[in-house]
């Protein structure tokens, strides 16, 4: 299993160089330009609590890993509330009607989003506990390399509104390092699994996959926030800038 987690490793640093994250790090950019991609991710925010109830999570079970994840699906059950709290912080809620958001969030500019959780739930679902566990951790990697970008963010927004964010801050970011059930415990686990050459292959292609509709996701952000851009450099309203 240590080979699994060493490509997690690898493609979650593929996944911290992208494109989405380099603009966030720009310091050509304020944090008020960067936070316009923050809308983008309700779909995948929102639905995150639902993968872990209704699709990770399998009760009751005799399945020490299955167990575990179980314990993983109530750790993550209401980071939602975090971001909420984060978008009325950001005076989101006034810059456009519900009917006016909700077809943004269905629309195309947030498409790979929505796949997000479709895609995981196709991997997940009957799947054996060991491959809901490497999804799990990639997921976990892939948010953690978003958490440490999103942290800076979030200090910056911080220090010119005078508030604090705790689903793109510190406070969500301390809660994800070491996780998925206790670090200790995890690893020791992990390092028990034994895979045969054909469970190795599927876990590889199973860790690509995550990172890649990740990677997909963000790609389509960053063309997102790009258009905002172009539209505020002909004198438009950027959607979704907060006051």
């Amino acid at each position: 299993m240590q080979e699994v987690l060493n490509l997690i490793e690898i493609e979650k640093q593929k996944f911290a160089n992208s494109s989405l994250f380099q603009f966030l790090q720009n310091p050509k950019y304020n944090a008020k330009e960067k936070i316009v991609f923050f809308p983008c991710i309700t779909h995948w925010v929102m639905s995150f609590a639902d993968l872990n109830k209704y699709i990770f999570r399998q009760e009751p079970t005799d399945n020490e890993i299955q167990n575990l994840i179980n314990y993983h699906t109530y750790e993550d059950s209401n980071h939602w509330i975090w971001y909420l709290e984060d978008i009325k912080k950001l005076n989101l809620d006034n810059f456009q009607s519900f009917t006016e958001f909700t077809r943004f969030i269905w629309s195309k500019d947030t498409a790979k989003i929505r796949q997000m959780s479709y895609k995981f739930s196709a991997y997940a679902f009957k799947a054996k506990p060991t491959q809901k566990l490497i999804i799990i951790e990639s997921i976990e990697a892939a948010g953690n390399a978003f958490f440490d970008v999103s942290t800076k963010l979030a200090q910056d927004l911080e220090a010119s509104l005078g508030k604090e964010y705790q689903y793109m801050g510190q406070h969500h970011l301390d809660r994800e390092t070491g996780h998925t059930i206790g670090f200790s415990e995890r690893e020791k686990l992990l390092s028990q699994i034994q895979l045969t050459e054909a469970e190795l292959q599927e876990a590889y292609e199973l860790v690509k996959d995550v990172f890649n509709v990740f990677t997909e996701a963000a790609d389509e952000t960053l063309v997102y926030v790009q258009k905002q851009q172009d539209l505020l450099s002909k004198s438009a309203k950027i959607s979704y800038c907060p006051e």
